[in-house]
């Protein structure tokens, strides 16, 4: 294959060379000062020919469109020096290939290299090319194996000779099989499989016969793989398996990789370093959202403001570390004692606020009593040798009756809990208690 290039610069020529040799495409370079020059070079080649023309104010669009014309049939790639839309028009009427703005770019040539391999393999291998085009040109937002398995399954069905498609998830050792179910040997023989790389170009080809029966890796996660299954006859695997699919493949994947770190980051931003719980940023999130929501449906919800008893005790006759463990084993044992739609956060030090969403008083105040009874009887491991027995102050607020906003719902649970603690500590104090 042979590129021909017309009035480059040295910096755009070099570019290419590279772009080609990291594609590994033997690709001959020609370089041409002048038209004629070029139509010289080219005149008798046979086969698929590119050309990279940098067109500038001094080519006239009489010149222009001869050019364009002569060369139709072949993949046209044009370097626009100046905003000339006349020249620009002229371009989009001979279905150049693809326009640069002012020189070559990396990313610019990666999406000029995979519409050239679309365009080269769509019409000897696909029956619905309009399907496969609107499937490839939309935004890349897939998040989940299912989303991706139905966008791919739009392409795939649309094509003759990929005879069966299965898609593959194993995960913590089950296996969940989206497509058309594989005989049980088969599917083991799948997994059976090791792959030297986290790479969606790894493909294995299990038979060769009248179809090839190849599996690619989509994804190798840390806590499971995804494996792509599919039968195709073999002399058109290198067109349905092109450059173009798998450029696809790996941008949903990357997509998802970045969303999966971004959730990861979202949830330490969240989270107490000390116990694993919420930390006291997301308590004020969360209380603005439940009262919103409470709101529009007229409900009540309720706050525990939870301190332990004595604890500047622990860090002093233990160790920092001892009160530490002892933190974390609280978070811990507050999450079992109470409901799954309630919420725990660290609010800081020896602090503790868990939500209570659509109960009130009377009903959290029971729940709080329990809590404050299981808590002294459970024994406590501070350290191998050392067992502690706590006790803690419970406060609690109820909105909408005791507040209004996020920060009166936490200073009122807050006095009602120092209340308790005035009271002779470890009980449970809300308003109108008797």
């Amino acid at each position: 294959m042979k590129a021909y290039c017309l009035n480059l610069s040295p910096t755009d020529e070099d570019l290419l060379e590279i772009f080609f040799q990291d594609k590994k495409k033997e690709v001959d370079i020609v370089t041409a000062r002048s038209s004629a020059e070029l139509q010289k070079k080219a005149l008798n080649e046979k086969g698929v020919i590119s050309f990279f023309c940098c067109i500038d104010e001094k080519v006239s669009l009489d010149a222009l469109e001869e050019f364009l014309s002569k060369y139709v049939n072949d993949n046209i790639h044009i370097i626009l020096k100046e905003q000339n839309f006349e020249q620009l028009f002229l371009c989009h009427r001979y279905n150049v290939l693809y326009v640069f703005e002012n020189r070559l770019d990396k990313a610019s040539l990666e999406a000029a290299f995979m519409k050239a391999e679309f365009y080269t393999n769509t019409p000897e291998v696909l029956d619905m090319p309009l399907n496969v085009t609107s499937l490839f040109a939309r935004a890349i937002k897939i998040k989940t194996p299912q989303e991706l398995f139905f966008s791919l399954n739009r392409y795939l069905s649309s094509i003759k000779s990929v005879k069966k498609f299965s898609y593959l998830i194993e995960c913590l050792g089950d296996i969940k099989n989206l497509g058309e179910k594989l005989d049980p040997k088969l599917q083991e023989k799948i997994l059976e499989q090791e792959w030297s790389k986290k790479y969606i170009r790894d493909m294995k080809t299990l038979e060769k016969g009248q179809t090839a029966k190849v599996i690619i890796a989509t994804w190798i996660h840390e806590d499971g793989k995804e494996l792509l299954y599919l039968e195709i006859e073999n002399e058109a695997l290198g067109k349905v398996l092109n450059s173009f699919f798998f450029n696809y493949l790996e941008s949903v994947l990357i997509y998802r990789n970045n969303k999966i770190k971004e959730t990861k980051l979202q949830e330490l931003v969240n989270l107490d370093e000390v116990t694993g719980v919420f930390n006291s940023r997301k308590l004020m999130e969360d209380l603005k959202f439940q009262i919103y929501k409470h709101k529009l449906k007229q409900e009540k919800f309720c706050v525990l403001f939870i301190d332990i008893d004595h604890f500047k005790q622990v860090n002093d006759s233990y160790g920092h570390l001892a009160g530490s463990k002892l933190l974390v084993e609280l978070a811990d044992f507050l999450k079992k004692q109470l409901r799954e739609g309630d919420s725990v956060y660290r609010y800081g030090g020896d602090e503790f606020v868990v939500i209570m969403p659509y109960l009130g008083t009377s009903v959290v105040s029971n729940i709080a009593e329990r809590v404050l009874k299981n808590i002294k009887d459970y024994v406590f491991s501070i350290s191998k040798d050392e067992k502690y027995r706590m006790s803690v102050s419970i406060g609690i607020s109820e909105y909408p009756t005791d507040a209004l906003s996020e920060k009166e719902i936490i200073k009122f649970a807050d006095e009602m809990m120092y209340k308790s603690k005035k009271s002779g500590r470890g009980k449970v104090f809300y308003l109108n208690k008797e």
